[in-house]
C-alpha cells in the first residue's frame, strides 16, 4: 500500500488526487512511497484529509453521504491530531490555568 492509498482509505468519499498530492507536498511526503505506518507527517496529512471531509459537499447522487455527525467527528479527529503536534491548523479549544490554583 502506498501513502496515497493509505490517505484515501479513511473514507469511501471521493477525494481529488490533486488534494492528496498537495497535502503530500505540504507535509513533506512522497505519496507514491510505500506506507510503513504512522508518523507525524502521515498523521498530520490524515488530519488534513479529515478537514477536507469536514467541509466536503454531499454527493447523494453518487450514494455517498456525510452526515452532520460524521462532519463533527472528522473535525474532532483532525483537531486531536493537530493538537497533538501543536499544528497551526488546530481549531479546537486549549485548556489550562494560570497560577497555582484553578479556584484562585
Amino acid at each position: 500500500m502506498t501513502i496515497y492509498q493509505a490517505l484515501t482509505s479513511v473514507t469511501k468519499y471521493p477525494i481529488p488526487s490533486s488534494f492528496i498530492e498537495r497535502i503530500g507536498i505540504d507535509r513533506g511526503l512522497t505519496i507514491a512511497d510505500d506506507y510503513s505506518g504512522l508518523n507525524q507527517s502521515i498523521e498530520l496529512a490524515t488530519a488534513d484529509v479529515y478537514m477536507f471531509l469536514y467541509g466536503a459537499p454531499d454527493l447523494k447522487e453518487q450514494e455517498v453521504s456525510i452526515t452532520q455527525a460524521d462532519r463533527d467527528n472528522y473535525l474532532k479527529m483532525a483537531n486531536q491530531i493537530y493538537g497533538k503536534y501543536d499544528d497551526p491548523n488546530f481549531s479546537g479549544i486549549r485548556y489550562g490555568f494560570i497560577g497555582e490554583s484553578l479556584n484562585g
